[in-house]
């Protein structure tokens, strides 16, 4: 458990430094400011490195900014306490003490008199209806002659209604509206109309007042509102064409671009938001996919993409500070991914490889393409890695794509010359031949530091005719032999289970590779001369049968095998009972004191399916040539029997082989087996008497006694 958290912690380490790095990109290579004036020819279409919006001309935006700051209504905020105010002010002229002083001496008059209750209620009954109506000094003001509406502001709880400003009393209409009702109310009494002309004069204040401060925020709003931009350029929007003109529009649009690329903050906020969001994006949407390939994928896989991954952004980034666009560092990583973990690794790395690379910029959608197609074609020079032309098909497959991606959008272009056409074809040349510089480098990390073995590695050591199998065949026959069925078994079965045949294959050829050191010791060796384990103790014969996995592993390291291989040999037996000595160790334990663990293989148990593959295979392969079958579903049955003992034993615990792997595994071990040891007619008698028939249905010949071999 604790192995696994610190795998997954490492995991998303890795995950991490890829997104740290993806931002690199604004430093590396920043979108680089156009320059051109007004009239220039541009040699290649221009596309928006990042999107910006295009600004009006200062003189236009003014104009509708001052229009919309005209058509903004003016604001009078409400007083209600106005009406309560005058009333009380005006029911207080009962009194002769709360007469105002530099009122008229008539109307003082009139208000000692018996009828000043018919002035003050006459007034009183003004005051309301004027109030009710509204009166705003300002509205004899020019500016509010051509103002046909206002806006009411409630004074406590904020509400607002429109008005027409016609409804509206001013000054005037008040002058208008008092000399009438005291000429109504008072047609022959001169003094009382006065008093009631003075009353309602001196002491009616406006419940309207101009909200200078809302008017003015009010104005401002609408200035702000006024789009100071008439359009908006999106990232990777075409600009202008190849071989055509700047005219005032592209020219504007150019300045446009080069203000924002220049200290624009938001902008660069903007562009980091968009690209982290759309990496972990496109990241998450890989790991997912990497997950239903391998449900719990080795640390030092992830790492080994992370650290290409890596190197691949960083190149890219630092070669389009350059302005050289068409080195796109992917089909490497795609095909070192392809070879050393597998063919659907290498095409989802193509595919994230080229949208995070295209993420940051999002200009030419034929960067993309050129990308994705050039990762694909070197996906298709897999089958030729096993030999050294590998690297020649490498360029051309890349080179492939690429051309493919460059010619599809040559086509759709008009007036291409020869020296643009010959500057892509370059380009291509590039790019292909960059990605395989880059590849063999990552061939010697992988082999080197991360102990992969790539297909190439594996053909040239599965070569029967080098000089380490010719010296096997020669000092051990039968295990020579043996190894070469077990080889060719365990790759018929990697080939069905998603395993690496190659790596099946070598691992099985090299498997008993120890056996070189003792081979007297191996049933399979023993042709003529009798068996020695019958003069030695069942311990001893363990201990020499043990050490032949010792003997090879010391020999792969002195011919220096890849580790994948060495691994093999060490794991084909896991720990595994020699159940031939254990027996008899029972049968007669003597005076030794052994446990059941005395007789077992150190391990450890296989770690790889190709591992597991070869152990089955070796086990099954004697088996078969030591009992041999009469028919096919013996055969089968035999083979069940053996492969169910090893799952029983647990010994495939530690490998990912799943039920369905057994499965597949088994019927095409008893398909092969079959074809191997396949009955033969019995030709002794050269006659056609009914006893041939017979015969031809005997069990195979055993090729040697019982074998030793657990």
């Amino acid at each position: 458990m604790k192995k696994r958290t610190l795998s997954r912690l490492g995991i998303g380490a890795c995950l991490l430094l890829i997104i740290a790095t993806l931002n690199l990109a604004p430093f590396l290579s920043p979108p680089a400011k156009l320059n051109y004036t007004l009239g220039e020819t541009v040699s290649k279409d221009l596309y928006a490195p990042i999107s910006f919006r295009l600004p009006k001309d200062p003189k236009i935006l003014n104009a509708e900014r001052d229009s919309a700051e005209a058509l903004v209504t003016p604001v009078l905020k409400l007083d209600e306490g106005t009406e309560r105010s005058i009333l009380k002010n005006l029911r207080n002229l009962r009194f002769p003490d709360s007469v105002p002083k530099d009122f008229s001496y008539q109307t003082k008059e009139a208000l000692i008199t018996p009828g000043r209750d018919i002035i003050l209620s006459s007034a009183e009954s003004l005051f309301v209806s004027v109030i009710s109506q509204g009166y705003f000094f300002e509205k004899d003001d020019p500016e509010y002659s051509t103002i046909k509406n206002v806006i009411i502001q409630m004074g406590k709880n904020g509400k607002e209604f429109a008005e027409r400003t016609e409804n509206l009393l001013g000054p005037s209409d008040i002058d208008t509206l008092t000399t009438n009702a005291a000429r109504r109310l008072f047609p022959s009494d001169p003094i009382r109309r006065e008093a009631l002309t003075e009353i309602m004069l001196r002491m009616l204040v406006p419940n309207l007042s101009v909200d200078e401060d809302e008017i003015s925020a009010r104005k401002q709003t609408a200035r702000n509102r006024i789009n100071p931009y008439e359009g908006f350029v999106e990232r990777g929007e075409l600009l202008l064409e190849q071989n055509s003109r700047v005219d005032e529009l592209a020219l504007k649009k150019i300045t446009a671009l080069n203000s924002a690329i220049e200290g624009n903050w938001q902008i660069r906020l903007e562009l980091f938001l968009r690209q982290n969001i759309l990496s972990i994006l496109v990241i998450l949407i890989f790991v997912f996919s990497l997950y239903i390939l391998r449900k719990d994928p080795p640390f030092k896989n992830v790492l080994f993409m992370t650290i290409l991954l890596v190197a691949s952004f960083v190149v890219a980034f630092a070669v389009r500070r350059f302005s050289i666009w068409w080195f796109v560092p992917v089909g490497f990583i795609a095909l070192a991914v392809g070879i050393f973990l597998s063919p659907l690794e290498g095409i989802l790395v193509a595919t994230g490889t080229s949208l995070l690379l295209y993420i940051p910029w999002q200009t030419e959608p034929e960067y993309f393409l050129f990308a994705l197609l050039s990762g694909f074609g070197a996906l298709a020079a897999i089958p030729f890695m096993g030999r050294r032309m590998g690297f020649l098909a490498t360029f051309g497959f890349i080179g492939i794509g690429g051309l493919l991606a460059r010619g599809g959008f040559l086509i759709a272009k008009t007036g291409v010359s020869p020296r643009e056409l010959f500057s892509i074809v370059s380009s291509i040349g590039i790019n292909a031949a960059g990605n395989l510089v880059f590849f063999m480098l990552a061939f010697f990390l992988a082999e080197r530091l991360f102990g992969y073995t790539s297909v190439l590695t594996l053909s040239e050591l599965a070569n029967l005719n080098n000089h380490l199998f010719k010296e096997f065949s020669m000092r051990a026959a039968g295990s020579y032999h043996h190894s070469i069925v077990v080889g060719n078994l365990a790759e018929s079965a990697a080939r069905i289970i998603s395993a690496n045949p190659a790596l099946a294959l070598t691992g099985g050829y090299y498997h008993d590779i120890g056996k070189m050191t003792k081979p007297q010791y191996f049933i399979e060796n023993q042709i003529e001369q009798g068996n020695p384990h019958d003069t030695l103790k069942p311990r001893i014969s363990a201990l020499i049968l043990a050490s032949h996995v010792k003997e090879g592993l010391s020999i792969a390291e002195r011919k220096n095998l890849p580790l994948s291989i060495r691994k093999i040999i060490a794991e084909h037996h896991g720990t595994t009972r020699m159940e031939s000595f254990y027996q008899k160790y029972l049968e007669n334990p003597g005076e030794d004191d052994l446990s059941e663990s005395d007789f077992r293989y150190n391990g450890p148990k296989p770690q790889s399916k190709e591992a597991a593959l070869v152990m089955l295979a070796d086990s099954v392969e004697a088996a078969v040539r030591s009992k041999g079958f009469a028919d096919r579903e013996e055969l089968d049955s035999l083979v069940k029997e053996i492969i169910d003992q090893k799952v029983r034993d647990g010994q495939l615990d530690e490998c990912n082989f799943t039920t369905s792997d057994i499965q597949k595994v088994r019927r095409i071990f008893v398909i092969r087996l079959t074809g191997i040891f396949h009955p033969r007619i019995n030709y002794e008698k050269q006659n056609n008497d009914k006893g041939a028939e017979k015969d031809a249905k005997k069990r195979t010949p055993r090729a040697y006694p019982k074998s030793t071999k657990s």
